[in-house]
């Protein structure tokens, strides 16, 4: 593969990848524009079901585009430590002929910038399209949106310690009624 037909296969990708991204945001601002209470209304009436399908589905693509993205990132990471690790063994070895490792590196390094990486970006791209999603139904169902840090989800519950609470008006009035 010439020098140039990798370069026009890189600006294809990566302008898939931009044209999913404004996509994305297209669809993103739509959403948060029109998915309101009376749209999740309409949208009970037409379906007949409830808006919490609805937000369980949406929520169920949210944990997939998860498991997407560290899969992709696994893979990604993995490409990268296995294109490392041939060099080093290169530099050390001369164990490939130059042509040859030359061809490897090429092969390896489309792999991961021509497929793991726009792949990674793009589970991204859905994953932030999707969450919007699932934000915007809640928001329109009159859920109440309750952000936690993993920190605090993760940690152990510590009980509170009752201080000294003020009285309330019905218990301050009743000693002076007496």
């Amino acid at each position: 593969m010439t020098p140039q037909a990798i370069m026009t296969l890189g600006v294809a990708v990566w302008g898939l990848v931009f044209l999913a991204l404004l996509a994305a945001l297209a669809v993103e601002s739509d959403v948060e524009r029109r998915w309101d209470e009376a749209w999740a209304i309409d949208w009970e009436a037409r379906t007949g079901r409830q808006i919490d399908e609805l937000i369980d589905s949406l929520a169920g693509q949210v944990r997939a585009w998860r498991l997407a993205r560290r899969l992709l990132s696994l893979y990604l990471a993995a490409s990268c430590i296995a294109l490392v690790v041939l060099a080093v063994w290169q530099a050390r070895s001369s164990a490939l002929a130059p042509d040859v490792f030359r061809g490897v590196m090429i092969f390896g390094g489309a792999i991961t910038g021509f497929l793991f990486l726009p792949l990674r970006v793009a589970t991204e791209i859905g994953l932030g399209l999707v969450e919007g999603m699932h934000r915007q139904a809640r928001v329109a169902s009159g859920e109440r949106l309750v952000i936690r840090s993993k920190r605090e989800l993760d940690a152990y519950p510590r009980p509170v310690k009752p201080g000294k609470s003020k009285p309330t008006d019905e218990q301050a009035a009743a000693p002076a009624a007496k």
